[in-house]
């Protein structure tokens, strides 16, 4: 159960990166979305970036992303609680030990496909475990905040660097 006074405290960092940029960042997950059809390609899609919702539709109604992104959740359902147990077994249980948890997700150029797949990243380990602070950072977009679930975006933290 994530969150219990008997487990540390799990900090999600999702970061979407482009493989064309730089070296992939340190992640405990790594994953390379290429493998979905690019948005980049559809001229009216191609100025916005995956935190648009043209590009969140275009790329996740994809079968190839609907797939990865179920196989994502039933995976992490699995490792995140793992994951905490682990920790807490070599360090103790103390409740306010925090510990971030790093999964990346890489395309090409880091605009479109990572971002949208780490945005729905996001909203579903919320969804799984609300108890768990989720960060997320676009490297390539320059996006950095903390992941809200509530409709009103005034509320949640948003930097641009």
């Amino acid at each position: 159960m994530p969150n219990s006074t008997n487990s540390p405290k799990l900090k999600i960092e999702i970061i979407s990166f482009a493989y064309k940029s730089n070296q992939p960042p340190k992640a405990n997950l790594l994953f390379d979305v290429r493998f979905i059809d690019n948005p980049y390609w559809v001229e009216s899609l191609r100025p916005l970036t995956g935190l648009d919702k043209n590009v969140q539709d275009f790329v996740l109604t994809q079968q190839a992303a609907q797939s990865f992104i179920n196989s994502f959740a039933e995976m992490i359902k699995i490792i995140l609680p793992m994951q905490a147990a682990s920790i807490a077994a070599k360090i103790g249980t103390p409740s306010e030990i925090e510990t971030i948890f790093t999964i990346a997700f890489g395309c090409t150029g880091g605009q479109h496909r990572s971002a949208a797949i780490a945005e729905e990243s996001a909203r579903l380990i919320n969804e799984i475990f609300p108890g768990y602070p989720i960060h997320i950072v676009h490297r390539e977009i320059g996006n950095k905040r903390e992941f809200s679930s509530c409709a009103d975006e005034s509320t949640s933290k948003e930097s641009v660097t």
